[in-house]
């Protein structure tokens, strides 16, 4: 069995990766030392 985890790039250094069978997402910033 896969799970599927779609990850986007939404500008401004930030990510999104969302859990395809739940809905859950986890969303990212860069850190400060990479100008997040």
């Amino acid at each position: 069995m896969m799970v599927r985890i779609d990850a986007t790039y939404d500008g401004n250094l930030r990510c999104t990766a969302t859990h395809e069978p739940s809905g859950a997402k986890l969303i990212t910033d860069a850190p400060v030392d990479n100008m997040g």
